[in-house]
């Protein structure tokens, strides 16, 4: 049974509050998994379909009931005004998507969803004593964060990774580099899943480079000079159903940390 979760960095257990189901049951009685819908092209006199892409039209969405739990006498009890707010406050925000995952001592490794949430009161005998929450996701699955960080040199100039996701197909990362090369060389980043390279000419040492998920470059250095030294080939990481090796090797020698999420298909 899970009781606790984690949102935006904050446990429910913070908040003296355990979870139960909307319908009272176990909450791994509730999964949902969302469903893609297939776009399809029907010719003209023809009863054959085929096949476009899959579209999903709905994200993934939760109902929990969260309730104010004494340790100590092990029972319900109410809330405060005060401290509902505080809980309001933390839940319910104007700011977008924030990770949220449930916390299971049986799976270490937590699956995180990106979601919004909404809340309304629920009550014991008259006096406030929980929520009830309404989740709803930005993505019809979850992911896993996988953080790498990596030397590289003459000597080891390959970076390998094995893409984990329950996806088939590329995701993007975030990708952090110190360049500790000669002046004024090209570095050059390929992965040998697709053999895409990302160029950028004119790296000076010691000059910082972050290329992101959301397709931006910056530099610690050139941040003005930046864009005209980048080719615009964004890193990706990518599998098949047969294949999942993704080796990245680079040109000139430098430190690198790079994340991205591994997708998980799994109920929420």
């Amino acid at each position: 049974m899970i009781y606790d979760f984690l949102f935006d960095g904050h446990c429910a257990s913070d908040f003296d509050l355990v979870l139960a189901s909307a319908d009272g049951a176990s909450l791994s009685e509730s999964l949902g998994i969302a469903t893609p819908e297939a776009i399809t092209v029907q010719p003209i006199l023809s009863d054959r379909q085929f096949f476009i892409r899959n579209h999903y039209t709905t994200m993934l969405q939760k109902t929990l009931r969260l309730l104010h739990f004494d340790r100590i006498s092990c029972q319900v009890t109410p809330l405060s005004t005060a401290m509902q707010e505080e809980i309001i406050r933390w839940l319910c925000r104007e700011d977008g998507y924030h990770p949220f995952c449930f916390l299971d001592s049986e799976e270490p490794d937590s699956v995180y969803f990106d979601v919004r949430i909404n809340a309304g009161v629920l009550e014991l005998a008259g006096s406030p004593c929980g929520f009830e929450l309404t989740l709803e996701t930005n993505c019809p699955y979850g992911y896993q964060p996988v953080h790498i960080i990596r030397s590289i040199s003459a000597d080891a100039p390959a970076l390998t990774i094995q893409d984990s996701s329950s996806r088939v197909g590329s995701s993007p990362v975030n990708l952090f580099l110190l360049y500790q090369g000669e002046e004024d060389q090209t570095l050059e980043i390929e992965n040998s899943f697709d053999h895409r390279k990302t160029r950028i000419t004119g790296c000076h040492s010691g000059e910082m480079l972050q290329l992101t998920e959301l397709h931006t470059i910056s530099s610690s250095m050139r941040q003005d000079e930046i864009a005209n030294a980048f080719n615009y080939v964004f890193p990706t990481i990518s599998n098949t159903l047969g294949q999942r090796t993704n080796v990245f090797t680079f040109s000139q020698p430098c430190q690198v940390e790079l994340d991205y999420k591994a997708y998980r298909k799994v109920g929420f």
